[in-house]
C-alpha cells in the first residue's frame, strides 16, 4: 500500500495566509462600510460614493481567495488556479477603482503599482508552488 504523500508546511502557510486574507478582508470591509469605526470625514464620503458593483467587486477576490486557502487545506487541486485567479480579480478591481473618476477615491495608477508588483510577485510564488504539488501528486 502506497504512503499517502503529506502536505509541506509552506502549503500550510499559504493555506492559512489566504483563509486569513479572505476573512480579514471580508471582515474589514463589512466594518468600513457599516460605520462600526469612526473614519475621517473623506472616507466617509469615498464610502458613501461606491455603488453596489464597486461592494461587489471588491468583496470577489476575498471570497476567492477564501475559497482558494479552504481548498487547499483540503487537499484539493482546485485551489491551485483560484490563487491565480484570486490575483486577477484583485488586478481588475484595483485597475477598475483607478480608472473611476471618482473624486472621492484615493486609488490612482501609480500609488497600486507598488503593492501590484508585490501582490503579483507573492500570489505567482504561490501558485507556482502549490502548481508543483498538484503535478506530485500531493494536491488531488
Amino acid at each position: 500500500m502506497s504512503e499517502k504523500p503529506k502536505k509541506t508546511i509552506m502549503l500550510w502557510i499559504i493555506s492559512i495566509l489566504l483563509i486569513f486574507v479572505g476573512i480579514g478582508s471580508i471582515a474589514s470591509h463589512m466594518i468600513l462600510v457599516s460605520g462600526s469605526v469612526p473614519l475621517p470625514d473623506e472616507e466617509i464620503l469615498y464610502f458613501e460614493s461606491l455603488t453596489i458593483i464597486d461592494h461587489i467587486l471588491a468583496i470577489i477576490p476575498k471570497i476567492i481567495a477564501l475559497s482558494s486557502g479552504i481548498l487547499l487545506v483540503l487537499g484539493r487541486k482546485l485551489g491551485s488556479p483560484l490563487i491565480l485567479l484570486t490575483l486577477v480579480a484583485n488586478i481588475f478591481f484595483l485597475f477598475y477603482q483607478a480608472s473611476l473618476e471618482n473624486p472621492m477615491s484615493t486609488f490612482s495608477y501609480e500609488s497600486i503599482m507598488p503593492a501590484l508588483i508585490i501582490t503579483t510577485a507573492l500570489y505567482v510564488g504561490a501558485f507556482l508552488y502549490t502548481n508543483t504539488l498538484v503535478r506530485v501528486g500531493i494536491l488531488k
